[in-house]
């Protein structure tokens, strides 16, 4: 697993649920954008095998940023050219912002056109995240 904040502890849970025969390793990268992300990973997966997968997740603070389509290229040019088994965590809803918020929508576009790219894909795919708003903060569930 790979990622921003939003990856961390990730893995742990990840190890609990499986059995032993798996092996979890995560690299998380707190702020950084998906071209950061990518490319600690292209050093990181360069051992492992086309039964492999691995994880990209990012949280939405980046996608704010008019970013979006150099996002989405950045996670296209890592899926095409790796022989591995690549699962696109879905970037979180925002409950920081108002529901009309130009973010939001800025999120939800970014999300349908990776899910669209990825289809394109045999070795790409998609992971709906689920994250609740609670009376503390944010916590996933």
């Amino acid at each position: 697993m790979t990622g921003d904040s939003h990856v961390r502890n990730c893995a742990t849970k990840l190890q609990h649920n499986l059995c032993t025969n798996y092996k979890i390793s995560s690299f998380v990268k707190p702020f950084a954008g998906i071209d950061t992300i990518v490319n600690t990973a292209r050093d990181e997966i360069k051992i492992l095998r086309s039964e492999d997968v691995v994880v990209i997740g990012r949280g939405a603070n980046r996608i704010s940023k008019n970013n979006t389509k150099a996002a989405i290229k950045h996670v296209c040019n890592f899926v095409e050219k790796k022989k591995l088994n690549i699962v696109i965590m879905i970037s979180p809803h925002r409950y920081d912002l108002v529901s009309s918020s130009c973010v939001k929508n800025e999120v939800l576009n970014f999300n349908r056109q990776v899910e669209k790219k990825m289809k394109i894909y045999n070795n790409g795919s998609m992971l709906e995240t689920v994250l609740e708003n609670t009376s503390l903060g944010m916590g996933s569930t």
